[in-house]
């Protein structure tokens, strides 16, 4: 699922991920209280939120997704540059966060546990904190393990 306030940046990330052919998107909505109904009617697996929402933030709709008991894994998409959005979203429980500044392809730059602080603005303890969180979910131990499991999953599906 998508929201977004803009249409363009809605019409361009449903094009974006319908391309990759990986997932289907299920619903794109323009604010927090459609994307929460539509969530919990969907049971979407993921979903791809902008920050700046007409009738909320991000974090309030992670707040209201937590209190709805709706399991559907946010990816919060900002162009806000500061490090507060990123904290407040880590703290209310998104799963990930992207600007909308940077190339999709820096996702996969294999970047070290001190770059991806110096570039978050966070420690990198807090760093290891999520990678363990990360690890865990994805039931591996390490991030070689990680990318073994992304490049078989990868394998199969071809």
């Amino acid at each position: 699922m998508i929201a977004d306030k803009s249409p363009v940046v809605r019409a361009g990330l449903d094009d974006y991920i319908r391309k990759d052919g990986r997932f289907d998107v299920v619903g794109v909505v323009a604010n927090g209280l459609e994307f929460a109904s539509l969530a919990e009617a969907r049971r979407a697996d993921i979903g791809v939120v902008g920050w700046a929402l007409p009738d909320m933030t991000g974090g309030a709709l992670l707040a209201m997704l937590k209190r709805r008991q709706i399991a559907t894994r946010i990816v919060v998409y900002t162009g806000d540059t500061g490090t507060d959005v990123l904290r407040e979203a880590i703290r209310e429980g998104a799963w990930s966060f992207i600007s909308k500044s940077a190339d999709p392809v820096v996702l996969a730059n294999g970047w070290t546990n001190l770059q991806i602080a110096a570039r978050t603005g966070i420690s990198s303890n807090t760093v290891k904190y999520h990678l363990k969180n990360l690890y865990d979910k994805l039931g591996v131990s390490n991030r070689a393990m990680a990318v073994a499991l992304y490049v078989a999953r990868e394998r199969d599906q071809r």
